[in-house]
């Protein structure tokens, strides 16, 4: 029975169990031992059965090179031999040959015998290892933590303390262990320690918050770090942030300041105004650098160079206070302040806490002003020290770092870079003004002078023109007739000077309406048909078929550039051909290129004086104005009218074998190509009767019935007064005299007339504001029809004429021919009917004798006018209608521009009416307008076709 519980019990122990024989040499010594018996424990902690291990040696089992950690031979060997029955004390021992480490104890029940026990202890070896090396970790990393440790329980009592080598605190723990936060700290930082504590507890979380705390009379700020240990314990570790915050601030004071400049930067960029953008900069400066005051000081300097400086811009925070006005800081001596400003005389900052400085008349102005520290900066303007801008601190000693420093260096130089662009403007604007005032001056001198000049020259003319209508003999005739040539060279010259000034100031435009590109051309080459005939010369054009007959732009001005280089072609050519080449170019952003080219074969341009040639005023060759007159103005003239058009003018010479111009205009089209026109055709000579029409023999005073016309002739001038006077009274009209507009007035309130002739520029009351003066009465007599006489040509423009309410316009010298027909056009229109044919016959008259063309060109470009003139007609009539005024005033527009290259004045005067009130909106204007027009183009237009069947039968006859 006991020995089979004895069994049962060895075969259930949670340990290893081994009975073993201890094998000894012959000195009886122990050297190995033989397995007897082993329980089941035993087989699962060894890894070998029952079968394997009993009977056997341990050397038989374990391999050589483990059998030296078996090393309880001798102890338990001995045991065995001396059968001892006392337990051996427990050893604990790592077998590698098992991986495992084992607590083992034992004790001999016979001798040569004894019984081990093993309990597997490996797992709690490892467990303690990994104890040790966890408290071992713990340790270093508390050692580690360079700042203030604590441990406190939930309720806020502190169990332990360390202070960190990098703390501020070098507190005993017994001032913390055992207390409690709210012993500690103020109330409601202990308070706020407290709550977190409480929540950490209760969530097991991690907590971190950041507190200011003055301890030992140093305001500090510090973070504090919590997380739970333990049960109910919670580690605090607590770093004192000050230097961080302190850093953190600066740099977003920096970045502030940084954003400020630039902003400061822009203003001077965008603001004309250098002091306000200034002011505007200091107020961002000064928010973004936290500073008290920010300031500007200018210098000055008597004639010794001698300094002074004075406050002139200030900028102060909330609780500061302004220095702006205090006396003390104005005209300070630079010899006052010497330590001061040194430093900025070369260029360099002067900085400092106030406390520090010497005891200087600096120091002395400085502590005045409540200033605790200061950073001033130099402004360097070309190259000079011109002021210097300060920065005030008032609450603290503040040190400056040196990001700032820059950063405000920068802000500095852009206030100089400001101020020289002041300078700059400031020298720039007085040049302009100057330069202005110099050019107004001259405009009104030219204007003066024009208005001086032709008044004479109107008085030539008129004498001439009165002395043509006495009985002259033939020579007499030709001396008049070259006297009227020498008179209107003198205008020319004289309009050439007025255009050049013009182009000067800026006055002259160019207008974009639709004509007859190939028209244009042959009007200009037919103004000089009869001197190419004179001098013998060849003339030939090649203009290219591809070319559109109509295109936008100014036809006088296109005009004007190709007489001003044809006259010079012809002036220098004595001998040979004169080509004019019209081609087309390019079509670029919906306008079409026109290439043009004009050549000689004269005497050439030697290629020093093609340098000069387009200057003004100024000519190849002196010895040409000898020879050939002119004021040099052609070419400088010509040259900028093709750049206000967008064109350029090149010049290919050589001296003694002719001259090639040539340039280019660009022109708004509709790209209708015309193919009918033959390239390069040599223009015939031309019989110059041919120029004169088959039924315009008689003058101009057989042709209208401008008699018992009551005349009011509004002129101060005395000549003028006699030869306008005149010639009215050979027409059989009264004239009546008044030599202002005062006079103009009162005489037209007491007596009745026909039509006025007004001067517009007049003593004590101009003909403008007698106009409108007129125009303001009651009754029939402020609509009497007013003809402007000017001779400003530069400011009289007919425009403004009929702005103050003027019917037409004249100018000085007076083409009497033109008054004379519009006194048939507005003389008594209630109740003279002049001929049916006789206005038409003198608006082809006029054409023909300006451009020169023949009777049968004229009748073609006529019968072309009244051939478009419905369709344009229509098109006012439909603007009119859906009351679109800006196509109403463009279509006024273009019939305006086609009546008046034709001379049909009465169309003409209409559509200018037309187009003003176009612009002006007016409805009930335009309507009353657009239908005189109508009116007027149906009589004239039945004309036209009674003279042109006469023509035709004629010329079928």
């Amino acid at each position: 029975m006991e020995t089979e519980f004895y069994e049962q019990l060895k075969e259930n122990l949670p340990c290893g169990y081994a009975y073993c024989k201890v094998i000894c040499d012959p000195d009886d010594h122990p050297t190995d031992y033989q397995f007897l018996d082993i329980n089941l424990t035993f087989e699962q902690m060894s890894g070998f059965s029952r079968s394997q291990l009993i009977g056997k040696r341990l050397y038989d089992i374990v391999p050589e090179q483990y059998r030296n950690e078996f090393d309880w031979f001798d102890r338990y060997g001995k045991m065995a031999i001396n059968q001892n029955k006392q337990p051996s004390p427990e050893i604990e021992q790592y077998v590698s040959y098992f991986q495992k480490w084992y607590r083992i104890r034992a004790y001999s029940p016979k001798k040569y015998h004894f019984i081990a026990v093993f309990i597997d202890i490996t797992q709690e070896v490892e467990n303690q290892k990994a104890l040790e090396y966890s408290m071992s970790y713990q340790n270093a990393i508390l050692e580690a933590i360079p700042d203030l440790l604590f441990i406190l329980d939930h309720h806020g009592f502190f169990i332990d303390y360390k202070n960190g080598p990098e703390s501020d605190l070098y507190l005993s723990p017994d001032l913390f262990v055992g207390k409690n936060v709210i012993d500690i700290f103020p109330e409601s930082l202990a308070q706020s320690i407290q709550t977190a504590l409480e929540h950490i507890y209760m969530h097991q979380s991690v907590s971190s918050f950041e507190y200011e705390l003055t301890m030992q009379n140093v305001q500090n700020y510090y973070e504090c770090r919590m997380v739970p240990f333990a049960s109910n314990q919670i580690i605090a570790i607590v770093r004192n942030i000050s230097e961080r915050r302190k850093m953190e601030r600066n740099l977003q004071i920096h970045e502030s300041i940084l954003t400020a400049v630039a902003t400061a930067i822009e203003e001077f960029l965008d603001n004309r105004d250098v002091i306000a953008a200034t002011t505007k900069g200091f107020e961002l400066i000064g928010q973004a650098a936290k500073v008290d005051r920010v300031y500007l000081w200018e210098n000055d300097y008597d004639e010794l160079g001698h300094g002074r400086t004075s406050q002139r811009i200030e900028w102060t925070a909330e609780n500061a206070t302004p220095q702006i006005n205090n006396p003390l800081l104005q005209q300070i001596s630079f010899e006052d302040i010497q330590d001061f400003i040194a430093p900025l005389i070369q260029g360099q900052p002067f900085y400092g806490i106030v406390g520090e400085l010497k005891n200087t008349r600096t120091k002395e102005i400085l502590w005045a002003q409540g200033i605790l520290s200061i950073l001033v900066v130099p402004i360097i303007v070309n190259g000079l020290f011109w002021g210097f801008i300060g920065f005030d601190e008032c609450k603290e000693e503040r040190q400056w770092s040196e990001a700032e420093f820059s950063t405000l260096f920068a802000y500095v130089n852009s206030l100089g870079k400001a101020i020289e662009r002041r300078q700059i403007e400031e020298e720039l604007e007085l040049a302009k003004n100057q330069a202005e005032l110099a050019n107004n001056m001259k405009s009104r001198f030219l204007a003066n002078m024009s208005h001086e000049i032709r008044t004479p020259i109107n008085g030539i003319m008129g004498y001439l023109e009165l002395l043509q209508y006495t009985q002259l003999s033939t020579e007499q005739k030709e001396y008049v007739q070259e006297s009227k040539s020498a008179t209107e060279i003198l205008l020319y010259l004289l309009n050439d000077i007025l255009d050049f000034s013009k182009i000067e100031s800026g006055q002259l435009s160019i207008e974009s309406i639709e004509f007859d590109l190939l028209k244009t051309v042959e009007d200009s080459l037919s103004m000089f048909l009869p001197k190419v005939l004179e001098k013998n010369l060849s003339l030939k054009t090649n203009f290219d078929p591809t070319i559109p007959k109509y295109v936008l732009g100014d036809p006088a001005r296109v005009g004007q550039i190709l007489s001003n280089l044809i006259s010079n072609a012809i002036k220098f050519t004595d001998s040979g051909e004169i080509i004019i080449t019209v081609q087309l170019g390019s079509y670029k952003h919906k306008k079409a290129e026109i290439i043009f080219e004009i050549s000689d074969t004269g005497i050439g341009i030697s290629e020093e004086q093609q340098q000069k040639l387009f200057k003004p005023f100024v000519q190849g060759d002196p010895s040409t104005t000898r020879k050939y007159g002119g004021s040099g103005l052609g070419l400088a003239i010509a040259k900028e009218l093709i750049h206000l058009m967008d064109g350029t003018i090149h010049i290919c010479s050589t001296f003694g074998a002719g001259t090639t111009f040539n340039f280019n205009l660009f022109f708004g089209s509709k790209l209708v190509i015309e193919n009918d026109k033959v390239g390069f055709e040599e223009l015939k000579p031309i019989n110059p009767e041919a120029l004169v029409p088959d039924n315009a023999t008689q003058s101009i005073e057989t042709n209208l019935d401008l008699s018992n016309l009551n005349i009011l002739l509004v002129e101060d001038n005395l000549t003028n007064q006699k030869i306008v006077s005149k010639i009215l009274k050979l027409h059989n009209n009264d004239c009546d005299l008044a030599g202002n507009g005062q006079e103009a007035l009162e005489a037209v309130q007491n007596k009745d007339y026909d039509l006025i002739l007004m001067d517009c520029q007049m003593p004590m009351m101009d003909g403008y504001e007698s106009t409108i003066a007129i125009r303001s009465l009651q009754g029939p007599k402020k609509d009497i029809p007013i003809i402007a006489m000017t001779a400003n040509a530069m400011e009289g423009d007919q425009e403004k004429c009929l702005a103050a309410g003027m019917n037409d316009y004249l100018s000085k010298p007076i083409d009497y021919d033109k008054m004379l027909r519009l006194l048939a056009i507005y003389g008594k229109q209630q109740h003279i009917s002049p001929p049916i044919i006789s206005p038409l016959i003198q608006n082809m008259d006029r054409f023909m004798t300006e451009t020169g063309l023949s009777q049968s060109d004229a009748l073609e470009i006529f019968g072309d006018f009244f051939e478009y003139t419905p369709a344009i007609l229509a098109i006012l009539v439909a603007c009119l209608d859906s009351i679109d005024f800006i196509q109403l005033q463009k279509a006024a527009h273009q019939l305006k521009g086609s009546s008046s290259n034709l001379r049909i004045d009465a169309i003409n005067f209409y559509t200018i009416q037309l187009e003003k009130a176009a612009a002006e909106k007016n409805s009930l204007a335009c309507q009353k307008i657009l239908n005189d027009i109508l009116i007027e183009f149906n009589e004239i237009k039945e004309n036209w076709e009674n003279a042109f069947l006469k023509h035709h039968n004629n010329s079928n006859i």
